[in-house]
């Protein structure tokens, strides 16, 4: 996950480096950042509401960012998509915890749009590639899936998509990230094991949707 800003925005002001000083750039800067600042609606979002559980797993920096984003009367989207138009356009200054693959296509061909990633951590989510028992066609999918994780399969990942490679990037010995994103962060996998289903218990979400909203909406 990333962060997306716009550059004629911060253009002679600093870029956060981490969670805690986005919360504090928030809450020091309150007529920069009123009502230009987005991230996901969790309630809306499935994929906003993964994100924002994993945050909140990391420690209190997470609930203390969602409170600074509250303060700061933060617009809530159900898409990257719709956050990538607004920070184009100016109408927010900065989204928080966009998909980055998402944004990245669209960072490449729009000058007005930075991608940053936070040094304390970014998280990752899988794409999961499997062959079913019922398939009818296993040996061209076990195929397929064997030149997803060739050097040439990777490279054309690498090279034609926004997606993350499983390799480094031959480009001038760079990593993929380190060639479009800017800073440098610590990767954490959100792996795909039984502890997930943990958010998806009704009370659990609902208390958890409960603080969410309260925070966001300054409460």
């Amino acid at each position: 996950m990333a962060l997306l800003y716009n550059r004629k925005a911060f253009s002679h002001r600093p870029l956060p480096s981490t969670r805690s000083g986005l919360a504090s750039m928030i809450r020091d800067e309150p007529s920069f950042f009123d009502g230009r600042v987005g991230t996901y609606d969790v309630a809306l979002s499935g994929v906003g509401y993964m994100f924002a559980t994993q945050d909140a797993q990391r420690g209190f920096q997470a609930s203390r960012l969602v409170e600074s984003l509250g303060r700061a009367k933060a617009k809530t989207y159900c898409c990257t998509n719709d956050m990538v138009r607004d920070v184009a356009t100016g109408a927010l200054v900065l989204a928080y915890n966009v998909i980055g693959s998402y944004a990245l296509e669209q960072v490449r061909r729009d000058p007005r749009l930075g991608i940053l990633l936070l040094s304390d951590y970014a998280l990752v989510f899988t794409r999961s590639v499997l062959v079913t028992k019922d398939s009818d066609a296993k040996a061209a999918a076990g195929d397929f899936v064997r030149f997803l994780l060739s050097d040439e399969g990777q490279t054309l990942v690498d090279r034609g998509s926004s997606l993350f490679p499983l390799v480094e990037s031959l480009r001038e010995g760079q990593t993929f990230f380190e060639s479009r994103f800017e800073g440098s962060t610590s990767f954490l996998p959100i792996r795909l094991r039984p502890s997930l289903l943990t958010w998806l218990d009704e009370r659990k979400k609902a208390k958890f949707l409960r603080d969410w909203q309260a925070s966001i909406k300054g409460g």
